[in-house]
């Protein structure tokens, strides 16, 4: 079994180790990696990279001057590191300890978050992933805690954090550990190691922490949601949560200085704009609609009659809402034996929309013909056979529309 430098100390950059084996790493688990080289499985007698386990990623670094990109435990439990090249002998081994210390600071102030959801929320935490970008943990709580509830915890874990406990990490004796006010039941029944902030969080973990809460640096918690039956709560600690906290201020300042307004005033001068915006645009959207409807007797008057004298309007307008479009064709096919084919660009600026209607004395199924013609668009629709809506990707043509509205009632030659 591969001797774990990280348990005796988890603060160990650099170790010398011996080569086991070595053996080229399986087409099956070399398809994980990126690129075609070849790659390597290392055993060592001893290591002090940590293999990926319990949400918590691999350490990476160098191994007897290879990169190691991966680090992963074999069916045995034995450790084996994946290199880009073979090695034997005696090695020299190096952490990636930015990346290493960054996964201590996340683990670590996960304990305590997980610590504070239990204490406060009476929640058990079952699962952790620690991202690039974010750290997540999935709990059994019922619902989806308020801001000002993460608030209160985030608030109490730093609070632990500033205090700067000592993180003890240890196997105690069956013994001690019947003991220990462990937070929740260990997973396994042998070789248990317990991590124990101060005399505040207790439990059983496998993975490498800071040797005092004050290492984590501090924690932000970004929010809460549920996700597949459970209350997901994500998170950043330290150097990650510092980094998370300089780019919204820096994206806060910014927006403030557009506004002219202050990171005390931003959030009322953005209420204040949108609030302003969403007027203009009613405003607009008003005009547009007076615009289309003043459109309406001059398209009907000079639309074309087909042989059974169905007025057929075909017509796009640059712009329009849905609303406004419904309402100019519903204003069409108040005049008798009427057939309005409409679209115009989306006032959102998303592709086109259509409405094709008929009036009560035209017995037609404008739903079906509407998804035969927007199909040379890319787009979609349907509806009542008297009264269809859908959209496209792309502009509509009406004189295209005419025609092939035509040729769908047999007309064209």
């Amino acid at each position: 079994m591969t001797h774990k430098l990280f348990h005796d100390d988890v603060n160990i950059r650099e170790f010398d180790a011996d080569v086991v084996k070595c053996e080229p790493l399986s087409k099956e688990l070399r398809s994980k990696y990126e690129g075609g080289a070849p790659l390597y499985a290392v055993w060592l007698d001893k290591t002090a990279f940590y293999a990926e386990a319990g949400g918590q990623p691999a350490d990476h670094g160098t191994l007897g001057g290879a990169n190691v990109l991966d680090v992963q435990e074999d069916e045995t439990g034995d450790i084996y590191h994946v290199t880009a090249a073979p090695l034997e002998g005696s090695v020299h081994g190096a952490l990636d300890w930015t990346r290493r210390f960054s996964n201590m600071q996340q683990h670590g102030g996960q304990h305590l978050i997980s610590w504070a959801v239990h204490k406060y929320l009476g929640g058990y935490t079952f699962g952790l992933h620690t991202g690039a970008q974010e750290c997540t943990i999935d709990t059994d709580l019922k619902e989806v805690p308020s801001r000002e509830t993460l608030d209160m915890l985030e608030n109490a874990v730093n609070g632990l954090i500033w205090q700067d406990l000592p993180v003890h990490q240890w196997f105690p004796s069956d013994e001690e550990l019947k003991t220990l006010p462990l937070r929740k039941k260990p997973t396994v029944s042998e070789n248990i190691r317990i991590v124990m902030t101060g005399d505040v969080e207790c439990v059983a973990c496998c993975g490498t922490h800071p040797t005092s809460s004050g290492q984590i640096g501090l924690v932000t918690i970004l929010g809460a949601h549920p996700a597949r039956g459970k209350v997901r709560i994500s998170f950043l600690c330290g150097g990650r949560a510092h980094a998370r906290l300089r780019a919204e201020a820096d994206a806060c300042r910014e927006a403030g200085a557009m506004l002219s307004a202050t990171y005390e005033t931003l959030a009322q001068e953005t209420r204040r704009v949108l609030d302003n915006a969403r007027e203009q645009a009613h405003v607009l959207s008003e005009f547009r609609r007076e615009a289309l409807i003043k459109a309406l007797p001059a398209l009907y008057e000079n639309a074309p009659e087909l042989p059974d004298s169905t007025k057929l309007i075909a017509h796009r307008f640059d712009s329009a809402d849905r609303d406004g479009l419904i309402k100019a064709a519903s204003g069409l096919i108040e005049n008798s034996r009427t057939v309005a084919l409409l679209a115009a660009g989306n006032a959102d600026g998303a592709g086109d929309i259509a409405v094709f209607a008929c009036s009560d004395d035209v017995k037609l199924d404008m739903g079906k013909f509407m998804r035969e013609a927007l199909k040379a668009y890319g787009g979609r629709g349907g509806g009542k056979p008297g009264f269809a809506q859908g959209g496209a990707p792309t502009p509509i043509d009406p004189a295209a529309l005419e025609g092939a509205f035509k040729a769908w009632m047999g007309e064209a030659k």
